[in-house]
């Protein structure tokens, strides 16, 4: 479930920076060196919030910062704790990009959200770039024309590799992607929420209706005719499907947070319900995996892991659209297979099980509609009023 108000006010970091001598931040409220912001302060202006990040940029030797609406994993919804580019611009709709210079501010959004943009935009210094308007360039011409020669900092995880090829064969060396690991958001937003981790479930083979064996045999099977050994997975709804487990990380998604290696005789599940201080997992849930030979790693080290398991020569399968920058740097450029991942496409094709639950998912869904709209009707006709 999404963290209460109260829930998100206990929760406060402060991410202190070696500066060196040639900047120094100062807290505002208590002149405390090395951060942006201390504990105690939330910087609830979209100004304060925009002098601290730029204050940040400077340290990092950036001309702009891009923040994208992304998590870690390219999914179309994220969790409160992922919604940065709605913290620093106050802006709350699901899709748009904010990027942050010396001297601007601009959100970019697509024609959904231009009212609701206009009025929680309204008083600040942030300016609206309509998306698909005419005389209104993309983000990418914006940057080719205003960052020639210029450093734009981004955060490589949340920034899908197959966005970053479309600028780079745009921009070519026009203008430098910087990969900062620290996030610069993360830096400043003192109330950001904890990253969920709820308790995850057994998807029954009732249900799903082919075991997490089965699947795995049929990806390796996949990525062996694509001339590769091994294939990470990044998309939280892939994964969920290949180990027939299901959470509730995200409202309203039935995913929880990880990463996977599937290897020709292995795989590995990297679970954030394994970090350090979180609940881990049941014991029907090691059992399951462990009959498929899947071993259970934290979270918080799939990219030390995989930077040390992966051969020197190993080619290893990527699907380019979910696969952050951060993930596709574990591979080296010639050793990658890049596609749509085996596990999209199988997921994608329903067996019997799945149909038939299908449909009895939706004769629940029509029954809850249609008590909803009989009960309307009632206190429409005792009100007096017309269906």
């Amino acid at each position: 479930q999404r963290p209460t108000a109260a829930t998100m006010a206990t929760k406060r970091r402060r991410i202190r920076l070696d500066l060196g001598s040639q900047f120094q931040l100062q807290c505002p409220c208590c002149y405390r060196p090395g951060v942006p912001f201390c504990d105690s302060c939330d910087p609830e202006s979209s100004a304060q919030r925009l002098q601290g990040l730029r204050a940040l940029m400077k340290v990092h030797q950036l001309d702009a910062y891009l923040v994208t609406s992304q998590d870690a994993h390219s999914s179309e919804y994220v969790c409160s704790a992922d919604e940065r580019r709605s913290f620093l611009t106050g802006f709350s709709g699901s899709a748009g990009s904010a990027l942050v210079t010396a001297e601007q501010a601009l959100l970019w959004t697509d024609s959904r959200y231009f009212l609701q943009a206009e009025k929680q935009l309204q008083g600040t210094e942030w300016l609206l770039m309509r998306q698909s308007q005419p005389q209104v360039p993309d983000f990418s011409d914006w940057a080719l024309e205003h960052l020639k020669d210029k450093t734009l900092g981004v955060d490589p995880r949340f920034i899908s590799f197959e966005q970053a090829e479309e600028w780079s064969a745009k921009w070519n060396s026009a203008v430098h992607l910087k990969e900062v690991s620290l996030n610069l958001v993360d830096a400043i937003w003192t109330t950001r929420p904890e990253d969920p981790c709820n308790v995850l479930e057994i998807h029954p083979l009732h249900l799903a209706g082919e075991s997490v064996d089965s699947k795995l045999r049929r990806v390796r099977e996949a990525i062996q005719e694509q001339k590769a050994s091994c294939i990470l997975l990044s998309a939280l709804d892939q994964i969920a499907w290949l180990f027939n487990l299901r959470g509730s990380d995200i409202e309203y998604n039935p995913v929880f947070f990880a990463y996977a290696a599937v290897f020709q005789d292995s795989a590995v599940l990297f679970l954030r319900a394994l970090d350090e201080g979180r609940p881990g997992v049941s014991e029907e849930i090691r059992t399951l995996l462990s009959q498929a030979k899947v071993t259970l790693k934290p979270y918080s080290t799939f990219f030390s892991e995989m930077g040390a398991v992966l051969k020197p020569d190993e080619k290893v399968f990527l699907e380019a659209h979910s696969s952050s920058l951060a993930v596709m740097s574990l591979v080296r450029p010639d050793l990658r297979v890049k596609g749509i991942s085996p596990v999209e496409e199988f997921k994608a094709c329903k067996n019997a099980v799945e149909i038939e639950g299908l449909k009895r998912a939706c004769k629940r869904d029509s029954i809850a509609l249609v008590q909803v709209l009989s009960s309307l009707e009632k206190q429409l006709a005792a009100n007096g009023a017309s269906a």
